[in-house]
């Protein structure tokens, strides 16, 4: 039969949407049993009472997936002091009038990756390649929202005239731990990844073209 779990913490919501019929078991956690109409569920009913412990690990869990987060953001803002100090100077251009061709990088990038592998993978021409270029991709786009907070906090931090690396650390810090608590309001949240994933990697691939232009204009 069909199993179907709910996990609510409000019972009275849960009774009022069970209006249809669960062809199957109704598996359910909450904080005090639910009334479940009479033929609202043609299998049986197991409740399970919510406890502290599974409170605690889901708080626990929240922890862990902001401290990996921060994590992530702190690293790449010093690996891109040390590595790529330009690249943080021209995070400014999120305030500019040149956002378009970053926006554009950003969407057009990922489609021209898949569209390009797929196509070599089938021809059977340089496959390794192909499948290099995917994973670098994969890469660039779990940095891609790091990349986007350490932007708004550039431009928070300029904004503010704060300059000095401690208090620009400081900062960074605010500004991940608010954007990860913007992910986590519905809709809103996927709204807001889904720009941060453009932006961010539009950043990273104009970085890339204006250092390859940079580097043939040297060579000439």
């Amino acid at each position: 039969s069909l199993v179907k779990d709910v996990d609510t913490e409000n019972t009275e919501e849960m009774a009022q949407s069970a209006q249809g019929v669960i062809s199957g078991n109704l598996n359910y956690s909450a904080s005090s049993e639910a009334q479940i109409p009479e033929g609202a569920v043609i299998g049986n009913v197991n409740y399970t009472p919510e406890t502290k412990e599974s409170t605690g690990s889901a708080i626990q869990s929240y922890i862990m997936n902001l401290g990996t987060f921060l994590a992530t953001v702190i690293i790449i803002w010093l690996l891109c002091l040390w590595l790529a100090p330009k690249f943080l100077q021209n995070m400014n251009i999120l305030a500019s009038k040149k956002i378009l061709p970053i926006i554009g990088f950003g969407i057009l990038t990922p489609l021209a990756v898949i569209i390009l592998a797929t196509v070599f993978i089938i021809l059977g021409i340089t496959s390794k390649i192909a499948l290099l270029a995917i994973a670098m991709l994969i890469i660039l786009l779990l940095i891609s929202s790091s990349i986007f907070v350490i932007a708004i906090n550039d431009l928070i931090c300029s904004k503010l005239k704060i300059e000095k690396k401690l208090a620009t650390f400081g900062m960074l810090i605010v500004s991940s731990i608010v954007f990860w608590l913007v992910c986590l309001i519905p809709y809103l949240g996927t709204l807001v990844g889904f720009i941060a994933w453009v932006l961010g990697l539009g950043l990273i691939m104009n970085h890339i073209v204006l250092a390859r232009k940079s580097l043939e204009t040297a060579k000439k």
